[in-house]
């Protein structure tokens, strides 16, 4: 039976595609706040050039994958970087919309 490592029953992860723009532009300013820094509000286009270089391949160990639920609507990301191989060792960033996060006590 073959294992697929990118899948499981309530969630599987995939690259990015041109849809996701939502899910990114869904994110509030408390995602930007636990990234770096609040960011001020920008344009469409803006938007949409810096989501065009997000799905660019990366020429180094950082990845960056869409969590899809059950029923293949994306839900959050995931993302290395800062990977060192000879150290074993590597940042990563999740971050999951509002509307699909676990109130508190549920599971």
């Amino acid at each position: 039976m073959a294992y697929r490592f990118w899948e499981e029953e309530r969630i599987s992860l995939r690259a990015p595609k041109p849809s996701d723009a939502a899910l990114f532009r869904a994110f509030d300013d408390e995602v930007s706040r636990n990234l770096d820094g609040v960011y001020p509000p920008i344009t469409d286009a803006k938007f949409q050039s810096w989501f065009e270089q997000q799905q660019k391949a990366r020429f180094d160990d950082s990845i960056r994958l869409i969590a899809d639920d059950a029923e293949g609507r994306p839900v959050g990301t995931i993302d290395t970087f800062q990977c060192n191989w000879r150290q074993g060792t590597f940042k990563y960033g999740i971050a999951v919309a509002s509307e699909h996060q676990a109130s508190e006590g549920a599971v």
